[in-house]
C-alpha cells in the first residue's frame, strides 16, 4: 500500500466517523418524549395502561417506578423499532405500564425519567381519577374480570355459620390463576375457617356481559359480636391469559374483592337455659355406659358422640346434672366436618370419664350439650339417656415390687452370664474373620482369572435429537418465544450443512424470524407453524443422511 492510498484510507475514515457523529447529534435533538393513558377514569379495582412513547432514539427508563398512594403501578413491557424511508432511518421505544386503582380519589402521577443517546428526558405529568364501582380489572389481554363475594345469609345470630365465597366473572376462553392471597377478608368480629368446596364455573352475566363466573375459595365465618358487621374484602394476585390465543401471554393483575354488609342478632335472654355455653346450631348427642362392677377411685370411660348441623368450630364440652359424689374428666378430639349446602354437618367425639369418690349410690343424670336453634329461634337440649352407678368396694392403689432381703437368690450367677457372653463374642469374631478371607481369597481369583478391564466410552450426547426435543415440547406447549428461539438455534446447524448453506427456504424463513424480532413485523401463528415444520424436518433429514456429525 502507498502512502497516498494510506492517506486516503484516512481521510475516508474521518468523513465516516464525522458523518456517525452528525448523525448521532442530529438524533439526540430530534428525540421526542410523549406520554399518554388508556384511560383517565377508572374505578375500583379496574387497570388503564399507561404508554411512554420515545421518537427518535433508543431509551431505558432511568430510576423507579413512582409510587402513589391509591394507586399500584407498574412496567409490563418494553418495545423498540428502527424504520428506514428514503434511506433515513428513525429509532423509536415505547413503555407500557398497567396502573391499578386501589382506592378512590384524584391521582396525578409525577414526570417520569427516560435516558436516550445521552441525553434525560422527562414527561408530562398524567391525573388519573378512580370512581367507585364494581371491583374488577381489564386486564392487558382484553380479558375483562370482575371480582364479587357471596354471603349465604344477609342476617344472622352471633355463633351461627356463614358462609363466604369468593367469585371471579371473566371473559370466557379466559384463563384465571390465583399465585396468592395479598390481603385477607375482614376478620374483626369472626372467627374464619377456609372450608375445601368445588363449585363448577357457569355462565353468567355481569353488567350487561355474557360472562363466565369462576368459584375461588369459601370461608366459613363464625359471628362473635352482635351488630352490622362488615365481612368479605381483601385482594389476591392472579395470573390472566387467553388459552385459545397461541401467542397469549399471561399478565399479573391484582384483584379486589367488595365487602358486604352482615347483621348478626344476639341470642335471645328469654328462655337461656342456666350452664348455656353459647352454642348455636341443631345436635343430637349419644353416649352409652358400659355395664360392670363399679369401684370408687377406678376410672369409668363413657364415649360420646354429637352429630348435627351449626358451630362444630367452637363447641362446649357435654356437662352432667349433677356431679355430686364424682370427679368428671372430658376430652375432645377434632371434628369430622362436611359442608352441605350452605351448613356446617359434621361429628365431634369425646370421652368423658367418670371417677367416684367413694362407695354408694350415684345419680350423675343424664350428659347434655344445651344450644340455641337459629331455625326455631329456641334454645334445646342434646342429652343422653338419665346415668346411675352403684358403686362398691374400693380399688386399692398400685402397690410397687420390692425385693425381700430374706428371700435366696435363684438362677445363675454373674460370672457364668460373663462367661457365656465372652463365647458368644469370640463366635462372633472367628465367623467374621473366616468370611472376610474367604472374600479376600475369592476376589484375588477373580482378578486372576478376569485380569483385563473393560474401557467403556462414554457416549455424548446428541445435539440435534436434544434440539428436536426442546422444539417439540415448546410446540406442545405453545411457548411462541422459546420456539422462536429453538428455531433460531436450528437455523444456524442447518446453515453448516451441504444442503442448507445456500438453501432459500433457510434464508426466508431467517428473514421472516429477523422481521418479527427486530423490525415488529408480525408474524402469525401459522408463519411461525410453517417455520417449525421446515427447521424439524431438515434437522431430521440432515440427521438420517449424515449431513449433522
Amino acid at each position: 500500500m502507498t502512502a497516498e492510498e494510506g492517506g486516503l484510507l484516512k481521510s475516508t475514515g474521518k468523513i465516516i466517523a464525522s458523518l456517525f457523529v452528525l448523525l448521532y447529534a442530529t438524533a439526540a435533538y430530534s428525540a421526542d418524549i410523549t406520554i399518554s393513558a388508556g384511560r383517565n377514569v377508572i374505578g375500583v379495582g379496574e387497570n388503564t395502561t399507561l404508554t411512554i412513547t420515545v421518537q427518535g432514539g433508543f431509551a431505558s427508563i432511568a430510576g423507579d417506578v413512582p409510587v402513589v398512594q391509591g394507586l399500584l403501578i407498574d412496567q409490563t413491557g418494553q418495545s423498540s423499532s428502527l424504520q428506514s424511508i428514503n434511506g433515513k432511518s428513525s429509532a423509536a421505544t415505547s413503555f407500557t405500564f398497567r396502573v391499578y386503582g386501589e382506592r378512590e380519589g384524584a391521582y396525578t402521577i409525577p414526570p417520569i425519567k427516560v435516558k436516550t443517546l445521552g441525553r434525560e428526558l422527562y414527561t408530562q405529568p398524567v391525573s388519573i381519577t378512580v370512581k367507585k364501582g364494581a371491583q374488577g380489572t381489564a386486564t392487558d389481554s382484553g380479558i375483562k374480570v370482575f371480582c364479587d363475594v357471596e354471603l349465604s345469609r344477609e342476617t344472622c345470630y352471633s355463633g351461627q355459620p356463614v358462609m363466604l365465597r369468593y367469585f371471579i366473572y371473566h371473559t370466557a376462553g379466559a384463563e384465571i390463576s390465583v399465585h396468592e392471597i395479598t390481603e385477607k377478608p375482614v376478620t374483626d368480629g369472626f372467627i374464619v375457617k377456609q372450608v375445601r368446596e368445588e363449585i363448577a364455573s357457569a355462565d353468567s352475566v355481569k353488567q350487561g356481559l355474557n360472562l363466565v363466573k369462576s368459584h375461588v375459595i369459601t370461608y366459613c365465618m363464625i359471628p362473635e359480636i352482635s351488630g352490622d358487621r362488615n365481612a368479605g374484602g381483601g385482594s389476591m394476585l392472579a395470573g390472566t391469559g387467553n388459552r385459545r390465543s397461541f401467542f397469549s401471554r399471561t399478565a399479573q393483575s391484582r384483584l379486589l374483592f367488595p365487602v358486604k354488609k352482615l347483621k348478626v342478632l344476639p341470642l335471645p335472654a328469654k328462655g337461656r337455659p342456666a350452664g348455656f355455653g353459647g352454642d348455636v346450631g341443631e345436635f343430637k348427642l349419644e353416649a352409652e355406659l358400659k355395664g360392670g362392677q363399679y369401684m370408687a377411685n377406678r376410672e369409668i370411660q363413657v364415649p360420646v358422640t354429637i352429630t348435627g348441623r351449626g358451630n362444630f368450630f367452637v363447641m362446649s364440652k357435654p356437662q352432667f346434672e349433677n356431679t355430686e359424689g364424682i370427679k368428671v374428666l372430658v376430652e375432645e378430639s377434632d371434628p369430622e366436618l362436611v359442608l352441605e349446602g350452605d351448613e356446617i354437618a359434621g361429628t365431634k367425639k369425646f370421652l368423658v370419664t367418670i371417677i367416684p369418690q367413694a362407695e354408694g349410690s350415684f345419680k350423675p343424670g343424664a350428659l347434655a350439650l344445651k344450644y340455641f336453634n337459629p331455625v326455631t329461634c329456641s334454645y334445646a337440649w342434646a342429652s343422653s339417656e338419665p346415668f346411675s352407678l352403684e358403686v362398691s368396694g374400693i380399688a386399692a392403689p398400685a402397690v410397687e415390687k420390692t425385693e425381700s432381703p430374706d428371700k435366696p437368690e435363684t438362677g445363675l450367677p454373674v460370672i457364668a452370664y460373663l462367661a457365656a457372653g465372652a463365647l458368644i463374642a469370640a463366635a462372633v469374631f472367628g465367623l467374621a474373620y473366616i468370611i472376610i478371607r474367604e472374600r479376600r481369597r475369592y476376589a484375588g481369583l477373580t482378578a486372576a482369572e478376569y485380569g483385563k478391564t473393560e474401557t467403556v466410552q462414554e457416549r455424548k450426547p446428541d445435539p440435534v435429537n436434544f434440539l428436536r426435543d426442546e422444539l417439540a415440547e415448546a410446540h406442545n406447549k405453545g411457548d411462541s418465544d422459546r420456539l422462536v428461539k429453538l428455531c433460531y438455534r436450528g437455523l444456524d446447524i442447518l446453515s453448516e450443512t451441504p444442503a442448507g448453506k445456500n438453501s432459500p427456504e433457510l434464508v426466508s424463513a431467517r428473514a421472516r424470524l429477523d422481521a418479527a424480532r427486530f423490525a415488529n413485523a408480525p408474524l402469525s401463528a401459522g408463519e411461525l407453524e410453517e417455520i417449525y415444520a421446515m427447521v424439524t424436518g431438515m434437522l431430521k433429514h440432515s440427521a438420517s443422511s449424515g449431513d449433522i456429525v
